[in-house]
């Protein structure tokens, strides 16, 4: 039996370069009981291997292929074997299980880097129209390609066990070293020092951006896939021309907003299905602008000339057009389509790009400069009945092409594509989709089918759609779920989230048309008792928390509650709605949770806005009113806590704090064996960072500090004060459950030496502070 590792990509996240690696040294790492095989691979990568696992011959008997024959082969008593595809994680279902029976007998582990929606989706659209046909605009780009990234992690946790799919994220911050062959390597456990092995000095994969993405992509509409295919390695070159040639691309806030905003339920999936802390989305990135329209015309006679004198076949595809003047294309070109040609064959002479007033030489030409995503075109082809929609043109527009045509001027002309679908009639009916501007007969075969939409057959005109019925009276007693609150926290206006929390907060009276107003004006119920459970994340707040509900602390109801991980069995004790208002404050003041310089004053300033008060004020009366009969204490966590307790505690001024401290070596361990998103080194700023802001709240007689290492070496003599602090009495039934969540194999990471490690000064001094301050149990 052999350990084997996979590692399934995602594309654009490090794989070439991982692949590289792996293929340049076969023999060495062989020679250390390690098989790369050859088998399978197309190139540097198994890729070959990939695409058998994912046909449907395979599903008979994956080992059935030659290729995969040659594989079981090579790897005959080797001990450990490692294989990589990005393709793999593309394969889905079928190929996840083809994998696992064609390993059938061996230790399998999978690893999965991932990498922040936005980043991927721009890197992944600039490789595309570099090394395909790809001509859409990137926000064509990310409107049709819907990627959920807790899919792929969920497909193959299913099939190989949650327990085996390693996930890492693939950024600077998070890769051990800052790189990620080093961060592969200490993932799959090879050790020492990698000088010994033969690693590429230059990058393997870069992708073009700027001026020279947009040439490729007007290029791309003239070009038959395979001779757009086949100019990756002139791009290279020519990117060297300029350094805005090359790297990240810019998008603008609206774009990523939309992007975020799409994928918002992705994020939630990965944080409570996963237990990751993904990276806040960002505003916008960086980058060269794509196009450049102030440099756009330089740009194209310096690649212009570059490649003529190199003799590149770019070259001649590039005299085919010749720009116009560039001023339609406005401020926002990189956003939208662009005009450009979408001839059938290529013209014999050059077409003008982007130019109001060049003359059309003739119609079928003028239509073929219109405004047509190349998106669009392909899945209306697939649908529109070219004769029955010729049959409705006149006699001058009989030679354009049908599905431009409808696309350009037809739907606004109310032209039926087919008998079975009706332009006006869906236009009519369904508002929201007039009102975008979006072409009506897309609309139904992208979303509206999968909507459940009407449509109607060709020449059909209902009457309008009915006005909507008046609002109902607010519900007797609204309510929504933590998860669907902690999405409305990112993706709804302010009035949206206070109803939001309104309803969460057992107030329908709040549902009017002045919710903030009204949230504000009832303040927090005097008899009310808050306790804020601190301490940064792997510290041990989970069983911290666990105990206190058992001896009697209310947390919430239990259908509220996050529940168990495959990493935290037991449940983590948060509310999904308080998590997604304590990430929406680290976003709104620049920060997130592994930030390691936190601007803490402008967390807590952000108590003086109102709306914020009002969400906190709603949330904690919520908390409040759901606890049972007799109960007198309501506790909350959440380890963003320890960058917004500011932020609460100005909210309630009455809110106590019980804080649990674990050693800072055993939480970076923690942090990095959870899931890898952090390195040692960045653990322990993080454990730095977090106790610098829990430092105010540090020497309070009413916030008790206790050890990690106390709480399971001595559980009861440890609580013990700290419940008679809180006022607080438990009998021994609440007793005997508390303790027994303190059992063998719950916890990981303590390791005998932490007492002796050698922490960077900063960390031993303040883990020297914190360790003075805590209460220790009686001898």
């Amino acid at each position: 039996m052999s350990d084997v590792v996979v590692h399934i990509g995602l594309n654009k996240t490090g794989t070439s370069s991982l692949q590289d690696f792996l293929a340049l040294n076969t023999d060495a790492l062989r020679a250390e009981g390690i098989c790369y095989p050859r088998a399978g691979r197309e190139g540097a990568a198994h890729h070959g291997l990939s695409t058998w696992l994912g046909s449907p011959e395979a599903d008979a008997d994956p080992a059935a292929s030659p290729v995969a024959q040659a594989l079981l082969a090579e790897m005959q008593g080797m001990p450990r074997v490692w294989l990589s595809s990005e393709d793999f994680h593309a394969q889905g279902l079928r190929g996840a299980r083809n994998l696992a029976r064609l390993l059938q007998g061996h230790s399998v582990r999978i690893v999965l880097y991932l990498r922040e929606h936005l980043a991927y989706l721009a890197s992944w659209y600039q490789q595309n129209v570099q090394a395909s046909a790809l001509s859409c605009s990137f926000a064509s780009f990310c409107h049709f390609t819907h990627k959920p990234l807790s899919e792929v992690a969920d497909t193959w946790g299913q099939v190989f066990g949650h327990g085996q799919l390693t996930l890492r994220l693939y950024d600077r911050r998070s890769l051990v070293g800052g790189d990620v062959l080093l961060d592969f390597a200490a993932q799959v456990g090879l050790g020492g020092d990698l000088g010994r092995f033969v690693r590429k000095p230059y990058e393997n994969n870069p992708s073009i951006s700027g001026n020279l993405l947009f040439i490729k992509r007007l290029l791309n509409t003239l070009l038959p896939p395979a001779e757009a295919a086949a100019m990756v390695g002139e791009l290279m070159e020519l990117s060297k021309l300029r350094p805005g040639f090359r790297g990240a691309m810019q998008v603008g806030p609206e774009l990523a907003a939309h992007v975020a905003r799409t994928y918002a339920a992705d994020r939630r999936q990965l944080r409570q299905r996963w237990g990751l802390d993904w990276p806040v989305p960002p505003t916008e990135l960086a980058g060269s602008p794509v196009p450049d329209i102030a440099t756009l015309h330089d740009d194209w006679r310096r690649v212009q000339a570059a490649a003529r004198k190199k003799g590149f076949a770019l070259a001649s595809a590039m005299d085919w057009l010749r720009l116009g003047d560039l001023r339609v294309l406005g401020g926002d070109a990189g956003e939208g389509p662009v005009s450009i040609p979408v001839p059938t064959a290529r013209p014999e002479a050059a077409v003008d790009i982007a130019s109001p007033t060049t003359p059309s030489p003739a119609p079928a030409a003028a239509a073929a400069a219109a405004h047509a995503d190349p998106i669009m075109v392909e899945l209306l082809r697939e649908h529109l009945d070219t004769a029955f929609y010729r049959a409705q043109l006149p006699a001058e527009e009989q030679g354009l092409d049908p599905v431009i045509h409808y696309l350009t001027r037809g739907a606004e002309q109310g032209l039926d594509p087919s008998p079975a679908f009706s332009t006006r009639a869906y236009l009519t009916w369904h508002a929201d989709v007039r009102e975008a501007g979006m072409n009506p007969f897309f609309h139904y075969l992208r979303h509206g089918r999968e909507e459940g939409r009407q449509a109607w057959p060709a020449g059909a005109e209902p009457q309008a759609a009915p006005a909507p019925a008046p609002a109902p009276e607010p519900p007797a007693a609204p309510r929504l779920s933590a998860e669907d609150l902690a999405a409305l926290l990112n993706t709804t206006a302010l009035a949206g989230q206070v109803q939001a929390m309104a309803a969460c907060a057992r107030q329908p009276e709040l549902l009017a048309s002045a919710p903030l107003q009204a949230a504000l004006a009832e303040g927090l119920p005097p008899q009310a008792r808050w306790l804020a459970l601190l301490g940064m994340h792997r510290s041990g707040t989970s069983l911290l928390a666990g105990m206190l509900q058992a001896l009697g602390v209310w947390l919430g109801p239990a259908d509220e509650l996050l529940g168990p991980q495959p990493d935290n069995p037991e449940g983590f004790f948060e509310h999904p709605a308080l998590m997604g208002l304590d990430e929406a404050l680290l976003e709104r003041a620049g920060s997130a949770w592994d930030d390691t310089a936190p601007e803490l004053a402008r967390i807590t300033a952000l108590a003086d806005d109102a709306a914020w008060q009002a969400q906190a004020r709603l949330w904690l009366r919520g908390l409040w009113r759901s606890r049972p009969e007799g109960a007198t204490l309501t506790a909350f966590k959440d380890p963003r806590l320890c960058y917004t307790a500011g932020f609460w505690q100005a909210s309630c001024p009455a809110l106590q704090g019980l804080i649990v401290l674990r050693h800072p070596l055993a939480v970076a361990r923690s942090l990095r064996a959870r899931g890898g998103y952090s390195s040692l080194r960045h653990g322990l700023a993080l454990w730095a960072a977090h106790h610098r802001a829990l430092a105010p709240w540090r020497g309070r007689a009413d916030v008790p500090v206790i050890l990690h290492s106390d709480l399971l070496a001595a559980p009861r003599a440890t609580l013990a004060p700290v419940l008679a602090v809180l006022g607080l009495q438990a009998d021994e039934s609440q007793w005997a459950r508390a303790l027994a969540q303190v059992r063998p194999g719950r916890v990981h990471q303590n390791l005998a030496t932490d007492a002796q490690a050698t922490l960077p000064d900063e960390v031993a001094a303040l883990w020297a502070d914190w360790q003075a301050a805590a209460w220790r149990p009686a001898n």
